[in-house]
C-alpha cells in the first residue's frame, strides 16, 4: 500500500504518535499544518500532515 494513494481518504493504521521523531519533515502541505511523527507497528516511522489535530 502506498499512503500517497490514500490522500483525502479515511484510513486506519496501527501504531502510535512518536515521542522521538527520527524522520525529517519532507514537505510543507498547505492547509495541513498539523505535523506528527507516527511509529508503525513494524518499527518504521512516517510523517503525518493533517488538517486537524490527532488525539
Amino acid at each position: 500500500m502506498f499512503l500517497k494513494d490514500k490522500v483525502g481518504k479515511i484510513i486506519a493504521i496501527k501504531g502510535k504518535i512518536s515521542d522521538i521523531p527520527w524522520q525529517h519533515m519532507i514537505n510543507y502541505v498547505e492547509n495541513h499544518n498539523q505535523i506528527y511523527y507516527f511509529d508503525l507497528e513494524d518499527g518504521d516511522q512516517i510523517v503525518i500532515y493533517s488538517e486537524a489535530e490527532i488525539h
